[in-house]
């Protein structure tokens, strides 16, 4: 064995050279693999040592014949563990206790600043009714675990610091809420803020994040959403006006822009105006109305040229006209949504017509 090697068991706290050490082949995610020798285990680049005593279990991580993590762990009767403790460098950074049949009630995480996180776990049966989580015995959040009757997990009601009530106050303080609840399309988190508005959503199937929602409030209002799916590697955006009318509308796909809509209201937030950009370029749709609201024509230019209009009556007629690169080449007539009259022109003039 290298000097370099026995030196780093020799000072590795409650380490001791022992018969009834049991040294294994691992990897950096310290899984027990086949046995071998302790000289083996530590010229390998990860391997373990099980040290076991009378209730007692002292399992350390080595990487090239030096300590990285020890588990120190107390045993009940049984052989099951009801206490675990982490080292890390000489100092114990994590610690979990367990109930009957291993159950995990509690674990600690002791972190560099010398602060400590806890979780507090409560249980019916084998079944998780609730978490707690602490820091420096300060409540900062917890989660409460629903059921349908035939005991699958319903929904995850979170709490953060931000609710929980101060010492001394009437009032809980701003902060958001999270919810699980299953439904057709998988796990769905929730995201509310202090005013119980959705802020964002997140789909799951099995582990695999589907899509993915966030919305943005101003002044109490909704001022966009955005809806991503991951694995198809879209992306939409909508925005809203100060109305809560749509005002733009963009397609991402991979990265890359696809189509993007604008829209434009009057007074009386009646749409005036939709601008369109796609892969065939550029469509812009003028409305106008009447004084008493009713439309009354719509116009349509593609890449600058006019490509359609339509043009409505009080008597339930439309006209259509369409533009080939500008110029008129065709009208269709509109009697009570039914098409009765269609003309085909060139230079202006009529070259052909029928009736319906």
């Amino acid at each position: 064995m290298h000097l370099a090697a026995i030196l780093c068991l020799l000072m590795t706290p409650g380490y001791a050279v022992a018969q009834d050490v049991e040294w294994y082949l691992s990897d950096g995610a310290a899984i027990q693999y086949s046995a071998t020798s302790e000289q083996s285990g530590l010229a390998s680049e990860w391997s373990l040592s099980i040290q076991k005593s009378s209730g007692t279990e002292r399992v350390v991580h080595f990487r090239n014949g030096k300590p990285v993590t020890t588990w120190q762990r107390s045993l009940d009767a049984t052989g099951l563990i009801n206490r675990e403790a982490v080292e890390e460098d000489s100092r114990i950074v994590e610690e979990r206790l367990f109930g009957t049949n291993q159950i995990l009630n509690l674990e600690r995480f002791f972190l560099p600043d010398g602060s400590v996180k806890e979780t507090r776990y409560v249980r019916d049966g084998d079944r998780l009714i609730s978490s707690t989580q602490f820091k420096n015995g300060e409540e900062t959040g917890s989660r409460v675990y629903l059921y349908y009757p035939d005991g699958r997990l319903a929904a995850v009601r979170e709490r953060t610091a931000d609710k929980i009530r101060p010492t001394g106050t009437e009032r809980p303080k701003s902060g958001q809420t999270i919810s699980w609840t299953w439904g057709s399309a998988g796990l769905i988190l929730s995201i509310f803020d202090n005013e119980g508005r959705l802020t964002g959503s997140r789909t799951y199937d099995g582990a695999v994040l589907v899509s993915m929602e966030e919305r943005i409030w101003r002044d109490g209002r909704l001022a966009s959403i955005s809806t991503e799916e991951p694995e198809k590697g879209t992306r939409l955006i909508l925005g809203y006006n100060e109305t809560g009318s749509l005002e733009s509308r963009l397609e991402i796909k991979n990265g890359q822009s696809v189509a993007l809509y604008e829209y434009a209201y009057d007074n009386d937030n009646r749409l005036v105006a939709e601008r369109r950009e796609t892969s065939d370029g550029q469509e812009i749709i003028d409305f106008v109305y009447g004084s008493d609201g009713a439309l009354i024509s719509e116009a349509r230019q593609l890449n600058g040229l006019l490509a359609l209009t339509k043009t409505y009556s009080g008597q339930d007629e439309m006209l259509e006209e369409y533009y080939d690169k500008g110029v008129l080449f065709a009208r269709i007539f509109y009697k009570e949504g039914r098409k009765v009259r269609e003309s085909i022109l060139s230079g202006g003039k009529v070259v052909r017509e029928r009736t319906f």
